[in-house]
């Protein structure tokens, strides 16, 4: 049997409604691709968006990136509220 893996980014509103999506194939480096499409300036991931290099690249272009943070992190508990991660 075989597994192809997708991932689905979605660009949303508040409330839930579906404003963009973006389907990729499930390996790493499809945040980056992912990233590169991003046209709002507030950006909420998962830790699979975890990255130095894509934080930098999208500050440089005025996207916020907010991803919570691993258990080994400085900061975590400030960081990772329950209320948010829901």
């Amino acid at each position: 049997m075989w597994f192809y893996g997708l991932k689905v980014h979605l660009a949303v509103t508040e409330s839930g409604y579906i404003l963009d999506y973006l389907v990729t194939l499930a390996y790493s480096g499809s945040r980056r691709i992912a990233g590169d499409r991003v046209p709002y300036s507030r950006v909420l991931g998962d830790l699979g968006y975890l990255g130095k290099v894509l934080k930098e690249r999208l500050d440089a272009k005025g996207i916020h990136l907010w991803t919570p943070l691993r258990k080994n992190m400085e900061g975590i508990d400030e960081r990772n509220i329950p209320a948010i991660l829901a």
